[in-house]
């Protein structure tokens, strides 16, 4: 597995990257990307040590964005690595006592490769992004 980004949930794309600018000097921002299937709104920021952000904001009925942020739960929702067997590396979390709640499904954000989400024992949520095609 190798590190890939840390995921933060946000009302708004234009919300998150102001304070994520201001608070964590952010920059390098991609073009944001609506993912149907996901049913969420994705951007992408660098900040000056080379970690990257995921901002998520809800996009369209039922995503899984507006419950979280109703809650304030899990605002700070995922740590999210790149592996080259998404089906191997589940079923190796599986059996560290990882619970699938989303997934594997394609993700736009990732030119259609597969994502999927797991809740850890230790109450934070890892999110695989197979390797393959790449945006």
């Amino acid at each position: 597995m190798k590190f890939d980004h840390i995921g933060i949930f946000v009302s708004s794309m234009a919300i998150g990257r102001k304070y994520l600018e201001s608070m964590l000097h952010v920059t390098e921002w991609t073009e944001p990307v609506d993912d149907p299937i996901q049913k969420v709104s994705v951007q992408f920021g660098k900040d000056q040590s080379g970690i990257q952000y995921e901002l998520v904001a809800p996009c369209g009925e039922n995503n899984p964005v507006e419950p979280l942020l109703a809650q304030s739960k899990n605002i700070l929702n995922h740590v999210a690595y790149r592996v080259d067997n998404i089906d191997a590396e589940i079923e190796r979390l599986r059996g560290e006592r990882c619970i699938l709640v989303s997934g594997p499904s394609p993700a736009k954000a990732f030119n259609n490769n597969k994502i999927a989400f797991l809740y850890t024992p230790l109450r934070f949520v890892i999110e695989l992004i197979e390797n393959g095609k790449h945006a």
